[in-house]
Formats: C-alpha cells, sequence, structure tokens
C-alpha cells in the first residue's frame, strides 16, 4: 500500500516546491499507479475546482480515473 504520508519529507519538499495545489497529483504520477489500485481520500468538505474547494484532492483523484484507479473517496459533512 502507497500512502502519500510514508514520506512527510517528500511531502513537505513538494508542497514547498511546487505548491498545495498539485501535491497529490504530482505524487501519484510517480508513486506507478496502476489501473484498478483503489484510491482512499477522506474529505470533510468535499472537494470542487470551480470553487477552489480542496483542489489537491480533485486533480488527485481525477488522475486515478484517467489510469484506471479505483475513486474511494468519502466525503463528510
Amino acid at each position: 500500500m502507497l500512502r502519500a504520508d510514508d514520506n512527510v519529507s517528500e511531502l513537505t519538499a513538494r508542497t514547498n516546491d511546487e505548491g498545495w495545489a498539485t501535491i497529490f497529483v504530482e505524487w501519484l504520477k510517480i508513486s506507478k499507479l496502476l489501473a484498478r489500485t483503489p484510491v482512499f481520500i477522506f474529505s470533510v468538505g468535499g472537494g470542487n475546482l470551480e470553487k477552489n474547494i480542496s483542489p489537491n484532492l480533485v486533480m488527485a483523484l481525477q488522475h486515478a480515473k484517467t489510469v484506471g484507479g479505483q475513486d474511494h473517496g468519502r466525503r463528510w459533512a
């Protein structure tokens, strides 16, 4: 199982270098995400690119879907 928080140093460096909006999608691109790989995202606010709500999560799920990953995102309000 791959977890974005397994390497906190990489996570903080990516945030510093690339910005918060693309942190997870860029990590997924180099993590060798395969088709049918489950992608779990837990969010309280959901996501919406137009309203700039958690664009980092939305773009990560969009990328996962393009490579055939399974979206298991959940939103609690």
